[in-house]
């Protein structure tokens, strides 16, 4: 069995590159945020929801790569209000990269439903050309509903997939 050691590893000429190349399909870095603080979702036009404060900074190692994105939000309906609904988008600082045209949490009949906290999965697939801001908002049709709410944690996850 052959044994390689070494302390560092220097390009042969000055500016050169060793990075590894891995194979398409490899994961290259993965970040994660979590929130906690309650929010209120107050906008009801889709297109310019209100920031849940979940958001995530990716700087992608190559351009040609694509980014998974995953965002799980933490929503409570606050008090019932017949055939309401809250909705998500997320945005990277100039557009929206995704919007979610199913509600996310429908409230259709009382109950008990009211204060329940409930988690919506937001999956997306993107392709930054450099470092992105990406934040999560709400809308919704009516009613009263609150991301966070006690302090239950939203959270998002970006996985740069290899090209």
């Amino acid at each position: 069995m052959s044994k390689l050691y070494v302390d560092e590893i220097h390009p042969k000429t000055t500016g050169g590159d060793i990075s590894l190349k891995l194979p398409a399909g490899a994961v290259i870095q993965t970040l994660f945020n979590s929130y906690t603080t309650e929010t209120s979702v107050t906008s009801t036009t889709k297109g310019s929801g209100t920031e849940t404060g979940l958001e995530i900074t990716v700087t992608p190692k190559s351009s040609s790569n694509k980014l998974l994105i995953q965002a799980n939000v933490a929503i409570a309906d606050i008090a019932y209000t017949s055939d309401s609904w809250v909705s998500f988008e997320i945005h990277d600082g100039s557009s929206i990269v995704y919007t979610e045209e199913q509600a996310a949490y429908y409230h259709n009949a009382p109950g008990d439903e009211s204060f329940r906290t409930r988690a919506t999965i937001l999956t997306l697939i993107d392709a930054p050309l450099g470092t992105t801001t990406y934040k999560v908002r709400g809308f919704r049709n009516g009613g009263s509903f609150k991301a966070q709410r006690d302090g239950n944690p939203s959270h998002i996850v970006i996985q740069e997939i290899q090209q």
